[in-house]
């Protein structure tokens, strides 16, 4: 029996307006979920490497790979929307 289910994302994950864009980022640091999705997915990277790159732990890496699977379309649109901001200037 469960008493209460622990939520890794609400415990790892932000989201503040004026904060990198208001994006999804991991708590107390200005890493955005979809930069950690990018790594991961489209770089290849592995957990490990991006923990170790960023001064993370492995919690907060995971907690913004499952938040970005978790709102995946969100993420991906916040992708589109950062390159489209890119292209312009």
């Amino acid at each position: 029996m469960v008493d209460r289910a622990y939520n890794v994302t609400e415990s790892h994950i932000t989201r503040t307006k004026g904060l990198s864009g208001g994006k999804s980022v991991i708590t107390g640091t200005r890493i955005r979920v979809q930069d950690v999705y990018m790594w991961h997915e489209m770089a290849g990277r592995s957990a490990d490497k991006i923990a170790a790159d960023h001064e993370l732990t492995l919690s907060q890496v995971y907690a913004a790979l499952t938040y970005a699977f978790d709102n995946l379309e969100a993420i991906q649109q916040d992708i589109r929307e950062s390159d489209a901001f890119v292209e312009n200037l």
